[in-house]
């Protein structure tokens, strides 16, 4: 290869270095972009895990599952099958009363219409249901004009699948400018959602499956993923059987406690549970060396309150200053329905109460050394302490 030279350049080397140049430079460009869409993508989206009623009464914002209990059919959140998740909302078979029925109603807490996009659910069919029943798994948009507070809706906008399976999950979707395959209201309503006046709210969505029939009879399904997408925003609701825990926060394993001792726990639990508890000298094993609880013949009391919808906290403090120094076990037992999960924790820790003498007569043979409230030198020093009142200004606290 013959080089030419301009201004001490090699040509083919700078050209081709120009080339590797341009290449990189637009494959960094590519990465950039993909990342910053990867990232935006996961900043404009969030999962909410639910494992029952998230709303606090009729039109708070979040969930309310069967809420007319008159016409409601049994439901629970399990993992039998899931789409995202471990779980999802099963809708046990619909029994051969006409009316029932599932509902589970999610209150948006009065969202513009203007700012709704769309609505996603994955539904599986079950029990004696096929695919033919895929219309039964249809869903409710109640909405209200401007100003309008109807608790009902103004319009209520049916969206209705039309395919549907029993081996998988099937996807349903729709947004504010599908035509309804109904629209009900005791006015005129526009053919769709994005056709109603500017200012008009969506009151709640409601997901169903039955439709007040007896065609519907033994039909059972499940729910999972719905996703709900408005001002570019999506939040997921990923449906989950509920999960017990318990968690002790008082005191520490293995701490080292004195005096008034502080016993705290917390409990996550959708039920009313009672709770046996016990503090033990020197084991955790249940009906032995009972000092404080609610068993055994004691009938200390503790103070449980329930912070929220699921969340329960245990406080007791009890004063362990006249009690032996050594090992103890704090032992907190929330006691389960029939069919769930035992929860019993233990916490052990170590009783260590200073010793205090109580009278000179205690400073003989050796006693003195064993104080630790406050210490003494000799023996001498711990009968002046007692003779002077414990005015003594040679003893000190440790």
């Amino acid at each position: 290869m013959v080089y030419s030279f301009q201004a001490g350049v090699i040509v083919p080397y700078i050209q081709k270095f120009k080339k590797q140049l341009i290449f990189a430079v637009a494959a960094i460009f590519i990465a950039t972009v993909a990342a910053t869409s990867l990232m935006a993508s996961a900043a404009h989206g969030t999962t909410e895990v639910v494992t029952g009623d998230t709303s606090t009464g009729y039109g708070q914002q979040g969930w309310l599952f069967n809420r007319d209990t008159s016409t409601s059919t049994p439901y629970e959140f399990n993992n039998e099958e899931y789409s995202i998740g471990t779980g999802s909302l099963y809708v046990e078979p619909i029994g051969p009363t006409a009316a029932d029925k599932f509902i589970g109603e999610y209150f948006t807490g009065n969202m513009l219409v203007s700012e709704f996009e769309s609505l996603s659910y994955d539904f599986q069919i079950a029990g004696d249901g096929d695919a033919s029943d895929a219309n039964e798994f249809y869903t409710n948009v109640h909405a209200n004009f401007l100003g309008s507070e109807n608790s009902y809706g103004d319009c209520k906008y049916d969206y209705i699948p039309d395919t549907g399976t029993n081996d998988s999950f099937t996807n349903f979707s729709f947004d504010a400018t599908t035509t309804p395959d109904r629209v009900r209201g005791a006015t005129t309503c526009p053919a769709t959602l994005a056709d109603m006046e500017d200012g008009s709210t969506i009151f709640f969505f409601a997901i169903n499956v039955g439709d007040t029939s007896a065609n519907d009879t033994d039909l059972a399904g499940y729910y999972d993923n719905v996703e709900l997408t408005k001002l570019g925003e999506t939040t997921t609701f990923d449906f989950e059987p509920f999960v017990r825990t318990a968690e002790i926060t008082s005191p520490e394993e293995n701490a080292t406690v004195m005096g008034s001792v502080d016993f705290s726990a917390v409990l996550h639990d959708d039920d009313a549970d009672s709770i046996q508890w016990a503090v033990r000298q020197g084991t955790c094993a249940a009906g032995t060396n009972t000092v404080f609880g609610n068993v055994d013949s004691k009938n200390d009391v503790a103070t449980i309150n329930k912070d929220d919808l699921a969340n329960q906290t245990f406080e007791f403090t009890g004063d362990m200053s006249g009690l032996e120094n050594g090992l103890y076990c704090f032992i907190y037992n929330p006691r389960e329905d029939i069919g769930e999960d035992n929860i019993r924790l233990t916490r052990e820790f170590n009783l260590a109460n200073p010793v205090v003498l109580g009278s000179k007569d205690e400073c003989k043979n050796n006693g003195w050394a064993t104080s630790d409230l406050p210490v003494f030198k000799n023996q001498g020093q711990c009968v002046s302490h007692f003779a002077s009142n414990g005015n003594s200004t040679n003893a000190r606290n440790r």
